[in-house]
């Protein structure tokens, strides 16, 4: 179940279309200081992306 809360933050350096599907490349942000917080985002999905502000 998703509980809106940040779980992993990653920077995206590509995307490809793979098997009929999206793959997306990036690398973990371990230390980002979203992961634990409330999703800014506010989105109903539990995969989101969103343009870094900064």
């Amino acid at each position: 179940m998703f509980d809106k809360t940040v779980v992993l933050v990653a920077s995206v350096t590509g995307l490809t279309l793979h098997r009929g599907g999206l793959a997306i490349f990036g690398e973990p942000l371990t230390d980002h200081p979203l992961i634990g917080k409330p999703d800014p985002l506010h989105t109903p999905n539990p995969l989101a992306n969103g343009r870094h502000q900064g």
